[in-house]
């Protein structure tokens, strides 16, 4: 017979992990539970939505921590930085607001929200500095509590009616002695947290007990010195601000209703000091909660419940805490006195001039035409009322052809600047006018000729240049106005200018300047009549909507109404 050996196998060593793991783990569900449970208030208390009282109790309790650090990152970074990085919500939006800077020479950036822009602001200044140059404007695309709560609190100007100047003055708060008692009731009532700590070191917990108080003692210390440094609650005297909102125009519209604020509040948590205490609270947050986790397995089950008991009654009370926060409402900071454009004070009349010269920068950078077009063009309050105050304050309907004798061969006439389509839409949207499409074309040339400076409404079209070949064998091509497709037959863009002039007789005739590459260029003049320009314009070989010398008629009348418009104001604000 043959016997048969009954081989069995190896068996497989089973280690069991103590039950002290499988409370940890369980803690960490319970965790991501809770955390989403306290994620608002913790959340805004870490920003300081409602004062720096909250940043102590943004860390009582480990338990919803990843969003304080979330919050933390948020406000520290910039606002282009968290809007590229995905770190915006409406806490975080209504807490530090989304503006960018908006710069001429740029395009205007695109954010998360499509690049909707709500709003413009620049930093306000005295009185005794207004007209001191040009100054940074930034495209809001999320406004703060702060100025919301503001400009929710004015109406809005009707279609059509122009804007009212809405004048920010701080007044004395009777209220804010109830917030100095209530932030340190606030400050005093998250002392509680000393519980934790004692309680955990009597039990003999390892380094624990102070690493989970970490948090809340950051938080302490850095509301501790925003009080001592009164950068603590928003105020009615920090870093003003001058703002438009509303249906601000484009390249194309006029627009719709609006709202112009002088010196309204600025937001405090703008304040380097706030984005050091935030900068710092990340490295604190994430350390301590790494720190807590990897701790934890190291205990006996009856500190780690204990800890996680406390955890949580935190947790609750943060929630509870924010409720009541959150139902007192935003302090009052002030009241806006409102003046029409007629009664309002010299000053006010040259900051509203301040913010439309922004708003005409900001349109540059998202003219359909780009924005190397528009380099060029005036658009800062000193640089046209130089302009202006060289051309004696007047304008010319037309020039009179006895000038051309006066121009020299060689260097003809010297472009000194333009005024072009963007500040006239900005001053029509102020002053409730000039809603038509064809101010797109239109300018305000001023030029030198034999020593004398000449200020005169023209129109203005970007033409496709022309790299070889034949001019006449071209399709003719009429692109309607904001198209940005490229020509197979171009690879840049000039200028042509349409300034009109008229003879002895009266009879009107046309000079146009073409293919100009920079102001202050000695610039020499082509004269047409008005069939030439017809002709040359029914070729349809410049790439333009215009057709003919009718058109050109048309958007010369709304030229000369808005250079008018433009000399009005600027001497209504005595510039």
């Amino acid at each position: 017979m043959t016997s048969s050996t009954k081989t069995s196998s190896p068996s497989l060593n089973t280690v069991t992990p103590p039950a002290i793991y499988k409370v940890s783990l369980g803690l960490i569900e319970i965790s991501a539970l809770a955390t989403l449970v306290g994620a608002t208030s913790a959340e805004s208390f870490a920003l300081g939505s409602n004062g720096a009282t909250g940043l102590p109790w943004a860390g009582m309790s480990s338990f919803g921590l990843i969003y304080v650090i979330r919050g933390f990152i948020a406000a520290a970074v910039s606002d282009r930085a968290r809007d590229t990085i995905g770190l915006r919500n409406a806490e975080i939006d209504s807490a530090m607001g989304v503006s960018l800077l908006a710069d001429r020479r740029k395009p205007e950036p695109l954010t998360v929200d499509s690049g909707v822009v709500k709003g413009l602001w620049m930093h306000h200044v005295d009185d005794e500095n207004v007209a001191t140059g040009e100054r940074e404007v930034y495209s809001i695309h999320a406004f703060d509590r702060i100025s919301s709560t503001i400009i929710g609190g004015i109406p809005t100007s009707k279609p059509g009616d122009e804007l009212f100047i809405y004048r920010f003055r701080p007044l004395p708060d009777p209220e804010i002695s109830r917030e100095v008692r209530w932030y340190w009731v606030s400050m005093a009532c998250s002392l509680v947290k000393l519980a934790e700590v004692f309680t955990l070191w009597y039990m003999g917990a390892s380094y624990i007990y102070w690493v989970s108080a970490f948090p809340w003692l950051h938080g302490f210390i850095s509301a501790l010195f925003l009080r001592l440094t009164n950068l603590y609650l928003d105020r009615e005297d920090f870093r003003h601000r001058d703002v438009i909102t509303g249906e601000l125009p484009s390249p194309l519209h006029a627009g719709g209703p609006g709202k112009l604020l002088i010196g309204i509040p600025g937001n405090i948590r703008h304040h380097y000091w706030w984005k050091i205490i935030w900068g710092t609270g990340v490295l604190v947050a994430c350390s301590a909660l790494m720190a807590i986790f990897v701790n934890l397995s190291a205990q006996p089950s009856q500190i780690v419940y204990t800890w996680a008991g406390f955890q949580f009654f935190w947790l609750m009370l943060r929630i509870i805490i924010h409720r009541i926060v959150t139902q007192k409402g935003a302090r009052r900071l002030g009241i806006t006195t409102s003046y029409p454009w007629t009664a309002a004070p010299v000053q006010l009349r040259r900051r509203a001039i301040e913010m439309i010269m922004g708003l005409s920068r900001h349109l540059i950078t998202i003219h359909p035409r780009g924005t190397k077009a528009y380099q060029d063009d005036a658009v800062d309050i000193l640089e046209v009322k130089k302009l202006l105050q060289l051309a004696g304050d007047k304008f010319s309907e037309a020039l009179p052809a006895k000038l051309i004798d006066d121009m020299s061969p060689e260097e003809g006439a010297q472009l000194l600047g333009v005024v072009g389509d963007v500040v006239y839409r900005g001053l029509g949207w102020l002053q409730g006018t000039l809603d038509s499409e064809d101010l797109y074309d239109s300018a305000l040339v001023f030029l030198q000729i034999a020593g004398k400076v000449h200020a005169v409404p023209s129109v203005r079209v970007l033409r496709r240049g022309i790299v070889a070949g034949d001019i006449e064998s071209l399709p003719e091509s009429f692109d309607p106005r904001g198209a940005r497709e490229e020509s197979s037959i171009s690879d840049f863009e000039r200028w042509v200018h349409w300034i009109p002039m008229v003879d002895e007789g009266g009879a009107r005739f046309w000079a146009q300047l073409r293919d100009m590459t920079s102001i202050r260029a000695a610039t020499k003049f082509t004269f047409m009549k008005p069939n030439e320009l017809n002709n040359a314009l029914h070729k349809g070989i410049l790439n333009v909507s215009i057709v003919g010398e009718d058109d050109v008629l048309r958007i010369l009348q709304l030229s000369r109404d808005a250079a008018f418009m433009l000399q009005r104001i600027f001497s209504d604000a005595e510039l």
